[in-house]
């Protein structure tokens, strides 16, 4: 653990000033001098790890990072926009570049393929790394053994309450107004935009850095041994947390859950906002607190209080649930009041997947989790979905539901229910258009045959182009009167 503490002592002073000098003369400033000083400022952190880890800077790397300081300079000297992209992309790569070199990549190997992947690679391993080396600072405190697993815990569970909170904040008016009453206490209107900026130059600097230092044989060594493990109590009071969270947002809107919100007089909230941000939060909260549970068990060091932490995360996945019955709720509500689509009717199967993915999960924690195992039985869910949307004519079913509901309501959205779904649903609206109004079925056919009318509209008509669907809507426009040109 000591080696631990001495590689933090190396990767993350820079980082964290790095990343503030990036949020102070970066963030909301045009390309001028702040680039090139931000550029060195960088450099002087890789310069400064690799020295700790190798002792010396090579050559190489020195006149990458010189270039690249150079470069960046340039966006103080010219005021032709056209060149920034450039100078912005040049020294992407020669940072990317120069973090390859540090770790101990030969500068042989370098060639053209590596000036595009290098970056791209580089992006996704410092995330990791900046993940890796969060962790190892998290195992500290509870290695010295003097701060009390619970209150480790609770320094774990801060950050990922916190960021499903601000998630939540955008699917109810509750927390809305509590997050927007929060942001107001800053008196600069930027402030938490720069405090994201500085976090992911944080991100980036310190995950770069953590890499150019796996060089040091003593860094090498620790990266072996060293796997980050999370104690039964820190994991229970993570689960407990975020459950927390989650069982609020639940009891603030216990009086719609399965309501309806947006007929509730003076709620402010109306149907396409119930829904439209109400779903991807709460689908993406599910998503991440359920990724969690699988972390967790993964790191987890089993102890005495394993029976605990693994109803925690029972519990868990018993309020993820809710919430996916909640949003589930929101979908079918802004169907209702304004129609069904393709999209809205992938969102519930969607969330159909993810509650069974939920259920085989609760499955797995009776046990270890076996990530493979439960990968295999998700993806088989995610084929067992594919196949049964194909065989069953979805789209079929959404234009008989809308033509159904333009008998109560008279709206019916012609373009979408011709344009916006595939010759699937060609038939159907066919077979509908008797019981429509004549001047509604004449706007539907002329749509059917302004899109369908064209040649290989619906296909090949080779034998090994044949296709079911794309069949019966021949026969069913051709049944009707509608011309198809071959």
């Amino acid at each position: 653990m000591a080696a631990i503490a001495r590689n933090a002592a190396v990767v993350w002073p820079p980082a964290l000033a790095v990343g503030a000098l990036g949020a102070w003369i970066c963030f909301d400033a045009g390309p001028a001098l702040n680039w090139g000083i931000w550029t060195a400022a960088a450099s002087l952190g890789i310069v400064w790890t690799v020295r700790r880890s190798q002792g010396r800077v090579g050559l190489p790397l020195a006149v990458l990072l010189a270039a690249a300081c150079a470069l960046a300079a340039c966006a103080a000297i010219t005021a032709d926009a056209n060149f920034f992209p450039i100078i912005l992309l040049g020294v992407t790569v020669m940072l990317a570049l120069s973090m390859a070199l540090a770790e101990g990549v030969p500068v042989e190997s370098i060639g053209a393929v590596s000036l595009v992947l290098t970056p791209v690679v580089g992006f996704f391993r410092t995330i990791r790394e900046t993940a890796r080396r969060v962790g190892e600072l998290a195992s500290l405190p509870r290695a010295g053994r003097g701060v009390p697993p619970a209150l480790r815990g609770a320094v774990l569970a801060l950050p990922v309450v916190c960021g499903l909170a601000l998630l939540l904040s955008a699917a109810d008016p509750v927390l809305a107004r509590l997050r927007d009453d929060v942001f107001a206490l800053g008196k600069d209107v930027l402030f938490v935009p720069r405090i994201i900026f500085f976090l992911m130059l944080t991100v980036l600097t310190l995950g770069a850095y953590g890499i150019a230092l796996r060089r040091s044989p003593e860094a090498q060594t620790q990266d072996a041994a060293t796997r980050l493990t999370v104690g039964d109590t820190e994991r229970f009071v993570v689960l407990v947390s975020v459950s927390g969270l989650f069982a609020l947002f639940l009891g603030l809107q216990v009086s719609y859950l399965f309501g309806n919100v947006p007929a509730v007089a003076g709620s402010g909230v109306t149907y396409a906002e119930y829904a439209r941000r109400g779903f991807g939060e709460l689908t993406v909260a599910a998503t991440v607190a359920t990724m969690l549970v699988v972390w967790l068990d993964q790191h987890a060091e089993r102890g005495e209080g394993e029976a605990r932490a693994r109803f925690a995360a029972l519990a868990l996945i018993f309020l993820v649930q809710l919430l996916l019955d909640s949003a589930y709720r929101r979908v079918s509500l802004y169907e209702s009041a304004y129609g069904y689509t393709a999209a809205r009717l992938y969102a519930r199967v969607y969330m159909i997947g993810v509650s069974l993915a939920l259920v085989a999960l609760g499955i797995e924690i009776w046990a270890h989790v076996d990530v493979r195992r439960l990968v295999r039985r998700v993806s088989l869910l995610g084929v067992a979905s594919v196949v049964a949307l194909s065989c069953w004519n979805h789209e079929a079913w959404i234009a008989g539901r809308n033509i159904d509901r333009f008998a109560s309501t008279g709206r019916l959205d012609e373009s979408y229910l011709v344009n916006g779904l595939s010759a699937n649903a060609v038939p159907a609206i066919v077979r509908a258009l008797p019981s429509l109004p004549q001047p509604t079925a004449r706007r539907v056919s002329a749509l059917l045959v302004e899109r369908y009318s064209k040649r290989r509209a619906l296909g090949g008509f080779r034998w090994y182009e044949w296709n079911l669907r794309a069949q019966q809507a021949r026969r069913a426009l051709a049944a009707s009167g509608l011309a198809l040109r071959r």
